[in-house]
């Protein structure tokens, strides 16, 4: 997963992205389910096996789940969790592509390598929910590092 922010120079609005790539059959899951339905996603946190996650559920019945893990460290050398605020708005852009031919951020700006076609993208807010259970996973790494140093001495 690539996580990046971009300014719109007219505007000045922040923009969040998060480009994940899928294997072939869960992009052609979810793209086949996109073109024969409108397309719902319905958006959840969750810590599971010591680590925090956003849960995206596409279609009713969970036709296909996805986790976003807000503890992972990105090129930037961020945590996805350290860089969301509450109120945040983040785009998620799927692709059966490696992510680094997907966009290309240059000097001269932003450019898209593959045709929309081959995209589904959706966005959500980033809730409080969600930074509870990240700050859930920061309280307990410090829990952890404590007892971890207590044993030590």
């Amino acid at each position: 997963m690539q996580f990046f922010t971009l300014i719109d120079e007219f505007t000045g609005i922040e923009h969040i992205f998060l480009i994940s790539e899928l294997e072939k059959n869960d992009f052609e899951k979810v793209k086949e389910y996109c073109e024969e339905h409108i397309p719902h996603f319905s958006c959840s946190a969750v810590f599971r096996k010591g680590r925090p996650y956003i849960t995206v559920d596409y279609g009713f019945g969970g036709c296909f789940k996805y986790a976003i893990p807000l503890d992972d460290l990105y090129f930037s050398g961020e945590r996805l969790g350290d860089k969301l605020e509450v109120g945040d708005v983040i785009t998620i852009i799927l692709s059966n592509y490696p992510q680094e031919e997907v966009m290309k951020l240059t000097k001269k700006g932003f450019s898209l390598l593959v045709p929309l076609e081959d995209l589904i993208a959706y966005s959500f807010i980033y809730t409080e929910e969600m930074n509870q259970i990240y700050e859930f996973y920061k309280l307990a790494q410090r829990i952890k590092s404590r007892k971890s140093r207590k044993k030590k001495t």
